[in-house]
C-alpha cells in the first residue's frame, strides 16, 4: 500500500515494549484472577504512545490509525470530543476511552465516519491488495484463542485444580484452574444443578471459584480512572456506562471518586468482570474510564 501511495515506510521494532506492557501484564491479570483486555493496553502503550514518540522523532505533526472512532474539536466548547463511530457494529471508542485533549489533538481516525463497507470499497477502488483482509477476531498473539495454553506457556507453570463454591461458602465441585473461567461464564463449568450456575467471581488467595444464579452486579469499582477531558471529572449526574467491549450499555452514574479510583452504581444488573474496562459515555461522547477491580467489589 505504502508502494503504491509512494510514501516512506518505515518499520518499528516494538517486540520488547510488547512483551513488557501488553503481553507480560496479561498473563499476570489472568493469573490474578482477572479477565483482561490486552488490546487496550496496545491501544495505550503501543499504536498511541509509542507512535507519537516516533512521529516526534520524524518531524510528523499527526498521526492517522485505522480505529473506528471519531474524534473532532467543538469550537463551542473548546476542547476535542471522541465519539462513536458511524457504524456501531465497528465502533471502537470503547478501546480509546484513555484518550486525553493531547493525544487527541495529534491524532486523525479517517475512518470513524465510514461503515466497513465503504472502507472496503474505498480500498478495492484504488486496488490495493488489502481491500479483502478479513476482519480480525481473537487476540493477536493468542490467535488459536486458547489463552490457558498460551498462559501455562508463557508462565511455564500448570494451573491448580479447586474447589467451585456457591455464594455461602458451600463446595459444589471442583475447578480445573481459575484461568480457565471468567465472570458471566456459564459453560463449561462442569456442576449439576437445579438452577443454572454462573460465575460470579474468583479468590485467587483460595484458589476457588464462586458461582451464583446470577453474576450480575449494580456496583463496583475501577483503577486507572482517567477522563477525555477534565471538565468530567465529578460528574454526578447519570451515563452511559459499557462494561465490556461492544456490550450493551446500561445507565449508571459514577457514585463517588478518590483519586485514581471510582465507585460506580447502575439502574440495571451489569456483569462486571475484573480486568476489563467500564467505559463512560454521554449520549456518542467518551467521557473515560477505567478499569473495573476485584478489590473493592461489591454486590
Amino acid at each position: 500500500v505504502a508502494n503504491q501511495l509512494a510514501v516512506d515506510f518505515y518499520v518499528l521494532n516494538m517486540l520488547t515494549l510488547f512483551e513488557q506492557r501488553v503481553v507480560r501484564p496479561f498473563v499476570d491479570s489472568y493469573l490474578g484472577g482477572e479477565t483482561p483486555n490486552p488490546c487496550i493496553e496496545c491501544n495505550r502503550h503501543l499504536k498511541l504512545a509509542a507512535l507519537f514518540r516516533k512521529a516526534e522523532e520524524l518531524a510528523i505533526d499527526r498521526v492517522a490509525t485505522g480505529h473506528y472512532a471519531r474524534i473532532i474539536y467543538d469550537d463551542e466548547c473548546r476542547r476535542y470530543r471522541l465519539l462513536r463511530a458511524v457504524d456501531r457494529q465497528k465502533d471502537q471508542s470503547y478501546v480509546l476511552y484513555m484518550l486525553d485533549q493531547l493525544a487527541m489533538a495529534k491524532l486523525l481516525l479517517p475512518l470513524g465516519g465510514l461503515t466497513k463497507e465503504q472502507t472496503r470499497a474505498a480500498a478495492a477502488g484504488r486496488r490495493f491488495a488489502v481491500a479483502d483482509k478479513p476482519d480480525s477476531q481473537d487476540i493477536c498473539f493468542v490467535p488459536d484463542g486458547d489463552y490457558a495454553g498460551f498462559i501455562r506457556r508463557y508462565s511455564q507453570s500448570e494451573p491448580v485444580a479447586g474447589d467451585i463454591v456457591d455464594e455461602a461458602g458451600r463446595i459444589i465441585g471442583r475447578h480445573r484452574g481459575l484461568i480457565h473461567y471468567t465472570v458471566g461464564q456459564r459453560r463449561g463449568l462442569g456442576i449439576v444443578g437445579k438452577t443454572r450456575a454462573y460465575v460470579a467471581g474468583k479468590d485467587p488467595s483460595a484458589n476457588r471459584l464462586v458461582v451464583s444464579n446470577d453474576p450480575r452486579c449494580r456496583r463496583f469499582w475501577v483503577r486507572g480512572l482517567s477522563y477525555t477531558d477534565e471538565s468530567f471529572r465529578g460528574q454526578t449526574g447519570y451515563i452511559g456506562i459499557e462494561t465490556r467491549y461492544r456490550g450493551p450499555v446500561v445507565t449508571g452514574r459514577i457514585k463517588q471518586e478518590d483519586g485514581s479510583w471510582a465507585e460506580v452504581e447502575t439502574e440495571q444488573p451489569v456483569v462486571a468482570a475484573p480486568g476489563q474496562a467500564a467505559v463512560f459515555y454521554i449520549g456518542d461522547e467518551v467521557m473515560g474510564g477505567g478499569v473495573i477491580s476485584g478489590d473493592r467489589h461489591k454486590k
